[in-house]
């Protein structure tokens, strides 16, 4: 089959996928038009473009901040156990998990993933974006020191969003549903960077 470009061919074929960094309710319909409907048809690849976006400016803040401990970044080879991206810096290792959502959207909660309770330093960013600018606007910070993560006893197990033929939504034993209460709310990359490094240094 000819399709007009790559990415008529990329959002025919996004909405029969699950974002995993939506994790919630904050998901486009497919019949919303314009710029909304890019924000579904085109979800994996505005996660991407947002995952750039805070890379590039925590690395911005730690070049800022001390050119001699320039921030690392290492993206693992497969994505099988919650962990989108390693930052390290000065000897300090955050495995993290990304989460995206827009501004004004329903989203109460995320799904995150039980490894990072295994792995010291792990911690989650949910990045709250707006969906016209696509600028970062806030962020949702989960993992020590500021926000430790939850007893996972205290935890619902996550649901598969389609159901079975029965209607039955099964369960996602890896996955934990962990609601906005239990973060720590920022209003800007630097104070997502002392959560992350410690004081600005």
């Amino acid at each position: 089959m000819q399709v007009d470009s790559i990415w008529q061919h990329i959002s025919d074929r996004e909405p029969q996928r699950e974002t995993h960094r939506s994790g919630g309710t904050d998901i486009d319909k497919p019949e919303e038009e314009g710029a909304n409907a890019a924000h579904y048809l085109l979800s994996r690849y505005r996660e991407a473009m947002l995952e750039h976006l805070l890379i590039g400016e925590l690395m911005r803040k730690a070049w800022l901040t001390s050119w001699r401990k320039p921030l690392e970044v290492y993206k693992p080879q497969v994505d099988a156990a919650g962990i989108d991206v390693v930052l390290v810096r000065a000897g300090k290792t955050r495995p993290v998990q990304l989460k995206t959502s827009k501004v004004g959207g329903r989203t109460r909660s995320v799904n995150v993933h039980t490894t990072l309770w295994d792995r010291p330093g792990s911690c989650v960013i949910w990045t709250w974006f707006d969906p016209e600018t696509l600028e970062l606007k806030e962020f949702f910070w989960l993992g020590e020191p500021g926000q430790p993560l939850p007893p996972l006893d205290d935890l619902k197990v996550a649901k598969h969003t389609r159901g079975n033929a029965q209607g039955e939504k099964g369960d996602r034993p890896a996955l934990r549903v962990v609601e906005k209460k239990w973060f720590k709310r920022l209003a800007s990359v630097d104070e997502l960077f002392k959560e992350l490094f410690g004081p600005l240094s």
